[in-house]
């Protein structure tokens, strides 16, 4: 939680705390990483889109 931008409070006023993370659904969404930091998240999306072929090449998929 303290990697998050969003839920560590330096982006806006509001911060995640303990009882804020103990309901079941913030829980699950923070395990899904869905309060990861844009910048994380497009990394990840860019690899997933961007796949290595056989051949050892980055093939667009």
């Amino acid at each position: 939680m303290s990697e998050s931008e969003f839920l560590s409070g330096r982006v806006t006023r509001w911060r995640a705390d303990f009882d804020w993370l103990m309901k079941p659904s913030n829980f699950e969404k923070v395990l899904e990483g869905r309060y990861s930091n844009r910048g994380d998240r497009m990394a990840d999306v860019l690899r997933d889109f961007v796949g290595v072929g056989s051949d050892g090449q980055k093939h667009i998929r």
